[in-house]
């Protein structure tokens, strides 16, 4: 995924926070963002996960606008972890971990793919069928 971001500015308040900024970010590639504190670290990143409209510019994801792509397909290629979460569920992580790994046995079976046998070897993905 390629993102694309075209004279973007926000601002929080009435303090500019990113002014008419220009980035283009390539697949595969790693990427590091560095500033001080009050930088706008945190707004571009928003931004670039769509949790935040910038007020001027435009994101693109592989050159098409963030709206015409389905949060579905945006999942299956990106993670976004932010700086503060809260659980809306209360599960422990083993259980957090055993709904990937239930939903990872589901696809595996559905396409046949090498691990649907080692799937049907953890308990309890067997009888998703």
């Amino acid at each position: 995924m390629t993102y694309e971001l075209n004279h973007v500015s926000v601002s929080r308040g009435n303090q500019p926070v990113l002014h008419d900024i220009n980035l283009k970010l390539p697949r595969e590639r790693l990427v590091g963002l560095v500033g001080p504190n009050g930088a706008g670290k945190s707004t571009l990143l928003s931004v670039m996960a769509g949790d935040l409209k910038p007020e001027a510019g435009q994101l693109l994801l592989d050159r098409a606008g963030m709206q015409v792509h389905a949060p579905a397909d945006l999942a299956k290629q990106r993670a976004i972890m932010t700086q503060q979460s809260a659980a809306i569920f209360n599960l422990t992580v083993r259980q957090v971990l055993e709904l990937g790994v239930i939903r990872l046995c589901a696809l595996a079976r559905a396409t046949k793919g090498p691990l649907a046998h080692g799937c049907s070897q953890i308990r309890g993905c067997g009888a998703l069928a």
